[in-house]
């Protein structure tokens, strides 16, 4: 028993260390921000279909879900177009912790979406949770300033909590046997096609990469960190307490955060370490002690 449980926490961890390696490709790749966001859904969205077909998951599935998938698309273009972009102009680490103010977003869309109650802790802890993530972004080695890198970030949050919200509503129009990884592959080529008609029509970027180191990590981040990390964290962290998985989920934004001082020579000093544990540890405090019970 205590062997399968392990196995449970190391898939996880493993799942985590796998996105935690994202940001970080995004910057390797070196090309243009929506160029990566694009590559990432359109190889991604082929590795899962992959797996959904040797899976059987595309006999008889239900097929309620594709219009929350449309709109969950849609945010999560939205995501990664905005995402992409702040991970070039802050850095990869502060992008990431940037982008865990989803959790603040997803509260409150379930409190109005889902009359989920929401205690009376979080209108209180919200302001110190920005602080925190404001305080991640640096001051040097950067494109834009602070303001305006906080504000994307913010943006990325909502959008991604848009896309969480697609999520749950396809699962909820889905019912039982609901497809996992033949929608996460749908939800794919959507953001991909979303991201696409963006590039083409509104920036008018050329999505040819000639590079094959380019390539590489385009391969790398769409299979490693979009693909096999997602799949690891959503098959072992509901067999895992809510409150651990919660908790072992907030390492992956201090990874990236490492990752970026250590591969890329992002700065780090105290103070984005100062708001770093600000942010995150109360993002944990809510969630493990202060939520309300379900």
């Amino acid at each position: 028993m205590q062997a399968t449980s392990s196995k449970k926490y190391v898939g996880l961890l493993s799942g985590v260390l796998c996105i935690s390696f994202s940001a970080i490709f995004v910057k390797l790749a070196a090309v243009d921000s929506t160029v990566s966001a694009f590559y990432r859904c359109f190889y991604s969205s082929i590795f899962l279909f992959g797996i959904a077909l040797v899976r059987g998951e595309l006999r008889g599935a239900s097929w309620r879900w594709l219009v929350p998938a449309l709109w969950g698309g849609l945010a999560l273009a939205a995501d990664l177009i905005i995402w992409h972009k702040t991970i070039l102009y802050i850095g990869a680490g502060p992008a990431t912790i940037m982008a865990n103010s989803q959790v603040i977003f997803v509260t409150i869309f379930g409190f109005f979406f889902f009359k989920e109650r929401i205690s009376p802790w979080f209108p209180l802890l919200i302001p110190f949770i920005f602080l925190g993530l404001f305080l991640t972004i640096p001051t040097i080695q950067v494109l834009v300033s602070p303001g305006i890198g906080f504000f994307l970030g913010i943006l990325v949050g909502i959008a991604y909590s848009g896309y969480l919200l697609g999520l749950r509503f396809a699962k909820m129009k889905a019912g039982k046997g609901y497809p996992e990884i033949l929608s996460l592959a749908v939800f794919m080529a959507v953001t991909g096609a979303f991201v696409g008609t963006y590039g083409a029509v509104v920036e008018q970027v050329d999505f040819i990469v000639s590079s094959w180191r380019s390539q590489l990590f385009l391969v790398l981040m769409a299979l490693l960190s979009q693909s096999m990390g997602w799949i690891l964290i959503k098959t072992n962290i509901t067999r895992l307490p809510s409150h651990r998985g919660s908790l072992l989920l907030l390492i992956q934004p201090m990874l990236t955060m490492l990752w970026g001082f250590l591969l890329l020579g992002e700065p780090l000093g105290p103070v984005q370490i100062l708001g770093m544990v600000l942010a995150l540890g109360l993002i944990a405090l809510y969630q493990l002690r202060l939520a309300p019970e379900d």
